[in-house]
């Protein structure tokens, strides 16, 4: 998909710049991942996300893209992948 590899990209590029743009653009890719079924790899995006967003930055915005996450993971809940992430995002942020 290419969303998702150009935003990939454009994480890469900045390198450890950014870390806002970087959550931002982790969570699309997260959303992206999800949709496009790969539930898995979905989660781990979506853990990644959440890793920027409780060590580096305050980011009203980044947080919607991981509610919009865990609202389109319901579906999933009883999958280990889904539960695991859902977990990990409640206990670093409380969402």
């Amino acid at each position: 998909m290419w969303a998702e590899r150009d935003l990939t990209t454009a994480i890469t590029q900045c390198g450890e710049k950014y870390p806002r743009d970087r959550a931002t653009w982790q969570g699309r890719i997260a959303i992206a991942q999800l949709r496009t079924g790969n539930l898995d790899e979905a989660c781990a995006s979506g853990k990644q996300t959440v890793d920027l967003l409780a060590d580096h930055v305050d980011s009203d915005r980044s947080v919607r893209f991981l509610r919009t996450l865990k609202t389109e993971l319901e579906p999933y809940a009883t999958a280990a992948s889904a539960q695991e992430f859902l977990d990990y995002a409640s206990s670093r942020l409380d969402i």
